[in-house]
């Protein structure tokens, strides 16, 4: 029964009106909607499949954004080629500044997502502008190589020269990078 008089039965008596209303919302739901049919089901279906082929689409389009954007900055040749080309325009700039380069040391590459990075350890010595205008025309936009990292010290006290560590990057498309696995024929019988 139902009653608000005592204390003892008002918490009871509140969750029984409670329920009461969650069954008549679930009777009014189940008399007032009606059931899906056959014909929206398929409708939401395509409809999904059409927000879902919208966004293959896009991603298709911003994939192919970004490759042409990225390309420029691509090495072409094995990592080798790449490695001796970013040493000799590394050894261009330092001339051009009167820098000098006191150590190049290629890293381990790594394969990330269609590209391969070539990373190299490079110190250089020198003034402190021309250091700093080097890493400037190495980071620059129509530069392949990129600075991940550059730690400066003093050489000495009076004088502005300092050495630089720098940590710098080449990408190679991934195809250029290792060369391709042995073709397999398929079929035929093992002996």
């Amino acid at each position: 029964m139902i009653s608000f008089k005592h204390r003892n039965d008002r918490l009871p008596s509140a969750l029984i009106l409670l329920s009461i209303a969650v069954l008549a919302g679930t009777l009014g739901y189940m008399l007032l909607v009606p059931p899906p049919s056959a014909a929206g089901v398929v409708a939401g279906r395509e409809r999904s499949r059409r927000q879902l082929e919208q966004e293959i689409a896009r991603a298709t389009k911003r994939t192919e954004e970004v490759r042409k954007a990225v390309k420029p900055r691509l090495w072409q040749g094995n990592a080798e080629a790449v490695t001796a080309a970013v040493l000799k325009q590394l050894t261009e700039q330092a001339a051009r500044r009167s820098l000098r380069i006191t150590a190049f040391r290629p890293q381990r590459s790594q394969a990330l997502e269609g590209i391969t990075e070539l990373p190299f350890s490079v110190q250089i010595s020198g003034p402190y502008a021309a250091v700093r205008a080097t890493v400037a025309a190495l980071d620059a936009a129509g530069s392949k190589l990129a600075v991940r990292s550059v730690q400066v010290a003093s050489s000495d006290g009076e004088t502005s020269a300092v050495t630089a560590t720098l940590g710098v990057s080449a990408y190679i498309a991934a195809a250029d990078a290792a060369p391709a696995p042995p073709a397999r024929g398929t079929g035929g019988t093992r002996g």
